[in-house]
């Protein structure tokens, strides 16, 4: 008698497993991606109480109970270690190591494409994608205290003139050397974007208005004190605003967006923080500013 005869559940079983892995290969966004290991690690667990997200994610839901925490990416030891106490190779336990490692090979692919090929941060479609997983979250109750955020819009001073007097060319230089200064000024938690020409958003998680001024002002006094090549110097002003995953996020970039228009029209070279501006007075607040979007 043929084996899937005698085990009529073996065929059924691996077009199941074959399934899964056609589901991982087949997301176009690295959040489908998550939800998509999310559904894997239910179906080989048993549990719909099984949440998949990155590790600054994770500490948002620390003190929730009875949520099993799967860490993914960089920590795929931590998945094998806290979900299955089996045998090293046993068949879930080398079911599992595969479906991490294609979701490992899918992870890479989509992250090319949201990564800004000239600077190296991320890019409008990755900034989307964060931005609908914390409304996602928010409005699930999935994060019971939400952390801090602020959303800082930054732009190069005199970009154009830049390019026009040396070329392109070495206009693309001054992005890519702030891009890299950039990276060396901010946290590895904080989001960077290039969000497109000269004009950059960063997202600073997990501080406070005041540390987030002084993270930012230090940022523009080591733009401002360092000599591009055959350029010289180069200033960029910034405007910045809190945010809260309750209210849609073009509101929250308006606000950001005047207090950056503010900066330039006051001399450049100067960061500016939106709820400041209303308080004095230097700007007026809009009704759409007062009210909170819902998503």
């Amino acid at each position: 008698m043929m084996d899937d005869q005698k085990h009529p559940n073996n065929k059924g079983q691996a077009v199941c497993e074959y399934h899964w892995f056609v589901l991982l290969t087949s997301c176009l966004t690295v959040e489908s991606l998550d939800c998509a290991l999310e559904k894997v690690f239910q179906a080989l667990f048993g549990t719909d109480g099984v949440l998949v997200m990155n590790p600054l994610e994770s500490l948002d839901h620390a003190a929730d109970e009875g949520v099993q925490h799967i860490h993914v990416s960089s920590m795929e030891d931590n998945i094998r270690d806290v979900v299955i106490d089996d045998s090293q190779f046993s068949p879930k336990r080398l079911y599992l190591d595969a479906i991490l490692e294609v979701y490992g090979n899918q992870y890479e692919l989509l992250l090319k494409n949201q990564v800004d090929k000239l600077t190296g941060l991320s890019n409008r479609q990755l900034l989307d994608e964060r931005i609908s997983r914390l409304t996602v979250g928010a409005t699930a109750g999935r994060r019971k205290n939400e952390p801090e955020r602020i959303v800082v819009i930054f732009d190069i001073d005199h970009f154009k003139l830049i390019n026009d007097r040396f070329g392109h060319l070495y206009g693309d230089e001054v992005l890519v050397l702030i891009s890299h200064m950039m990276k060396q000024a901010f946290r590895t938690d904080d989001w960077l974007f290039r969000y497109g020409g000269e004009e950059f958003l960063v997202f600073l998680n997990n501080v406070d208005i005041e540390n987030g001024r002084l993270a930012i002002d230090r940022f523009l006094f080591q733009v401002e004190r360092y000599d591009f090549p055959q350029i010289g110097k180069v200033t960029i002003s910034c405007g910045y605003t809190s945010y809260s995953p309750y209210e849609n996020f073009s509101t929250i970039f308006d606000r950001a967006d005047k207090a950056l228009y503010f900066a330039k029209e006051n001399g450049r070279n100067q960061s500016r923080f939106y709820e400041d501006l209303v308080a004095r007075g230097d700007i007026k607040s809009t009704e759409r500013d007062d009210d909170i979007d819902l998503f």
